[in-house]
């Protein structure tokens, strides 16, 4: 049966990842040549996870009708689990990147798609959930270098890596109307 979780079980799960993966994170980071690395460490990520957390509701390339875009993992969905204030539907946004710039516009950019479709993306989960369910949309960035939106969490350096993990907080989605 699969398993809602909590926002900080998720922040938590971001954190625990990444400091016990650091190394492979950095020499995936490292790699020359052209591509990123967003995608493979999304798939690390998740397969580390489900792993600890077998039983997860959670979705890759999540789309919500009427929407272009998908969101990366969407957790908790209602048609699977029971939707609660302390266990929203969970949409995150990942970017891998290893210019802080460049990561700051693409953050910049999700959440202003966030707030576009904020109102659309609640109409559309009451029609399909039945109810009004709480959505709780993340920022997951992975950056050796400074990113910059309204209320970003930083982590300190992680091990001998320069890569940081940046998150968005409630500050975030309170200056841009998404609470």
């Amino acid at each position: 049966m699969p398993e809602a979780i909590t926002p900080q079980q998720g922040f938590n799960d971001f954190w625990t990842w990444i400091n016990a993966e650091i190394q492979s994170i950095e020499t995936a980071r490292a790699l020359k040549g052209g591509g990123g690395w967003e995608q493979w460490a999304l798939i690390q990520f998740l397969l580390w996870q489900t792993a600890r957390r077998p039983t997860v509701s959670y979705q890759r390339e999540f789309k919500v009708k009427g929407l272009r875009r998908a969101f990366d993992i969407a957790y908790n969905l209602p048609s699977n689990v029971p939707i609660t204030p302390d266990k929203p539907l969970i949409l995150t946004q990942w970017k891998a990147k290893n210019d802080g710039n460049e990561a700051s516009r693409e953050a910049q950019t999700d959440l202003g798609t966030l707030q576009e479709f904020k109102q659309h993306i609640y109409t559309h989960v009451e029609t399909v959930a039945g109810m009004k369910v709480p959505i709780l949309p993340i920022l997951v960035i992975l950056c050796p270098e400074q990113v910059n939106f309204q209320g970003v969490q930083p982590s300190e350096k992680i091990g001998n890596s320069d890569v940081r993990l940046w998150t968005s907080t409630d500050k975030t989605l309170s200056a841009y109307g998404l609470l």
